[in-house]
């Protein structure tokens, strides 16, 4: 299937061709045959609810494509897998006891990033200026812990 650009598109590409900008190319992504990276945030939490997933599977598959492709765009500038595999099985511990099954969190064991303009416990604050980093957070702000 061949997709061609719209007009304004097209438009854009003259103006820039015009100013001598060089063209930038497309890059797709390559394909993936691990789809649950690619599932909606309440599709995971249902299959792990469910126990069709364990939280921890999802984890590993967010993890090995960041770790994939993170090189590339350096989306994340720190990272905590560590504390994310325990997170994750905690939260399968959690789902396998009478308790947790009942009534768990909405989310529980679905993993996601928070941009780190947010002080996390354990992590330097990136303050986007040039020079020594700095000192890294005691304690995570309010909104993360």
């Amino acid at each position: 299937m061949i997709i061609r650009p719209g007009p304004d598109r097209c438009r854009r590409r003259r103006a820039e061709s015009a100013l001598g900008w060089p063209a930038v190319p497309a890059v797709a992504a390559p394909p993936r045959s691990d789809h649950l990276t690619e599932r909606s945030a309440l599709e995971l939490a249902a299959a792990i609810r469910e126990r069709k997933l364990t939280a921890r599977e999802v984890v590993e598959a967010h993890i090995a494509l960041i770790e994939e492709r993170n090189a590339a765009v350096n989306a994340l500038v720190a990272t905590r897998f560590g504390a994310a595999r325990a997170e994750a099985d905690e939260a399968d511990r959690l789902l396998g006891s009478r308790r947790g099954r009942k009534d768990p969190p909405p989310l529980l064991g679905v993993p996601c990033t928070i941009k780190e303009s947010w002080a996390g416990a354990g992590h330097p604050p990136p303050t986007g200026e040039v020079g020594p980093p700095p000192p890294v957070g005691e304690r995570a702000a309010p909104p993360r812990e």
